[in-house]
């Protein structure tokens, strides 16, 4: 498709960000008309709102957010500006003055558009194209003012084809993300995993889905997370190295059957966006079998779990302490539980865990619950399968993202059903603590865990 230069035009509300320090209206102030417009080879969304950024020659900054819906006739809109000179900076859909990381005194390197978060996972990234300008306004030449935009965010197109009818809850999840932008197109912060729902399929069974993000300038890994039944079901990873901003990296997934099962290329090819796409190879993702159906057996494969047996020293009996918790401070306490007479409190940094023998392809009902008080502690849960001493993919059954107070008790786990994956001969049921050990009297509080085999 032939792409032309659109010139799109919008109406502002001179709205400054709450801890910016607005410019005070004067005689001298000009009307101006201001210009949105994108490349050739940048084809310009449908825009919910703009936001600017002025810096005046004292570098004080001004907010202005703009609503699509104010578009004048004659594609323009009228901004009143003091003379002087001046750098602006333009970001379109950036109303939503949640995703904005910013005070009255930053610089433009310090101005970021952030991903917003979502649970323990973040949202995708708006269509964001952003654009620079330089500009004086005189007494007798007030100037136009013209932003060229560029995207900033990459999108990637998940494919799914051959879908069960059994298989719910289909979401995309994409690890190793950068957090942030600034003004510059920087992009910086932690490296976090966007999730997102799987679109409905079409009436050929295919479900096509696109996730913005921006460019992680390395790897990242593509997961498909699902329900098989009452069992929570994770793909293994495809890796990608080729999300670039502007650019659409397709990938196709296939869900198959174990006799259908084929080697996968994860070679690419790079082209631009629009028709032109960066096109992954097919990725073949093995199917689960039949989901997990039925209730758990009513036996408990957790030895001593309510923590009411006899202890050893302070540690529970049956129960273990990983030497990656340098304190293994735990202390058994009778108030407060939630099963029993007894519990366990960790402090400092202590990892308290158990090893509890499984069946490769059986599925498996968790149940694990923590009291954090306090919201200067921090704790996860760490699950791990794992063949003799090889761990094995855990990512669906340990927490990525640190944990502070609860109400009371919480399931972590709230029921799940996991199948145990292929190889798996046992399972590292593990609970960790990382409160500062001069904290004294803090930590998690655990009762009540149990693992059941759905028979």
């Amino acid at each position: 498709m032939k792409k032309t230069v659109m010139i799109f035009i919008v109406a502002i509300v001179c709205g400054c960000h709450r801890e910016a320090d607005p410019w005070k209206e004067s005689d001298n102030e000009k009307e101006i008309a201001v210009y949105v417009r994108s490349s050739q080879s940048t084809a310009t969304p449908p825009t919910t709102g703009y936001r600017l950024f002025l810096f005046n020659s004292k570098n004080q900054l001004s907010t202005h957010t703009i609503q699509a819906s104010e578009v004048t006739d004659g594609n323009r809109f009228k901004l009143e500006i003091p003379e002087g000179s001046y750098t602006g900076y333009c970001i379109t859909n950036g109303e939503d003055e949640r995703i904005w990381e910013y005070s009255a005194n930053s610089t433009p390197s310090r101005i970021y558009v952030t991903l917003l978060p979502d649970g323990d996972y973040y949202q995708e990234a708006g269509d964001y194209l952003a654009g620079k300008t330089e500009f004086s306004i005189g007494q007798d030449n007030p100037e136009n003012i013209l932003f060229d935009l560029e995207r900033k965010v990459g999108c990637i197109r998940v494919i799914i084809e051959n879908i069960p009818s059994w298989m719910n809850n289909l979401h995309i999840q994409l690890s190793g993300i950068p957090e942030k932008m600034n003004l510059s197109g920087t992009y910086s912060g932690d490296r976090v995993t966007l999730d997102k729902a799987a679109n409905p399929p079409d009436a050929s069974g295919r479900s096509t889905t696109d996730l913005l993000v921006f460019p992680p300038g390395k790897s990242s890994n593509l997961t498909l997370t699902y329900q098989a039944g009452v069992a929570s079901e994770t793909s293994i990873a495809y890796t990608l190295d080729s999300i670039l901003s502007n650019h659409i990296t397709e990938i196709k997934a296939i869900f198959q059957t174990t006799e259908n099962n084929q080697e996968i290329n994860f070679s690419t090819e790079i082209s631009a966006w629009n028709e032109n796409i960066i096109r992954e190879k097919d990725w073949y993702i093995e199917l689960p079998g039949m989901p997990c159906q039925g209730n758990g057996d009513g036996i408990n494969l957790v030895r001593n779990g309510s923590f009411e047996d006899e202890t050893s020293g302070t540690i529970p009996a049956d129960w273990k302490l990983d030497g990656g918790g340098s304190d293994k401070i735990i202390t058994s306490v009778t108030s407060p539980v939630i099963d029993g007479n007894q519990a366990v409190r960790l402090e400092g940094k202590t990892y308290l865990y158990q090893d509890i023998e499984v069946q490769a392809g059986t599925c498996y009902r968790f149940h694990l619950f923590v009291n954090s008080p306090s919201a200067d502690v921090k704790w996860r849960h760490w699950g791990t399968w794992m063949n003799g001493t090889k761990k094995l993919d855990s990512d669906a059954i340990r927490e990525s993202s640190y944990r502070n107070k609860t109400e009371g008790y919480e399931d972590v786990y709230a029921g799940t059903v996991f199948k145990a994956p292929e190889g798996a001969t046992k399972l590292r049921m593990e609970i960790r603590s990382y409160t500062d050990r001069n904290t004294s009297q803090e930590g998690i509080y655990v009762d009540a865990v149990s693992i059941e085999k759905i028979e």
